[in-house]
């Protein structure tokens, strides 16, 4: 289950119009693994938080 999922930079750029054949290529790394705790309602819940990097 996500609980959240939050960005931290988002960049795009357009250099020209496509023309051709395109190919789309993509890359999920991840960067770091740790346990948080986070309230849901009343209560409190260990969770994994997942840092990682999608190119």
């Amino acid at each position: 289950m996500i609980v959240g999922f939050g960005f931290t930079k988002l960049s795009a750029e357009r250099k020209e119009a496509a023309k051709g054949k395109i190919d789309i290529n993509n890359n999920v790394t991840i960067k770091n693994v740790e346990e948080a705790d986070i309230s849901l309602g009343k209560d409190k819940q260990n969770v994994a938080k997942f840092m990682f990097e999608f190119t």
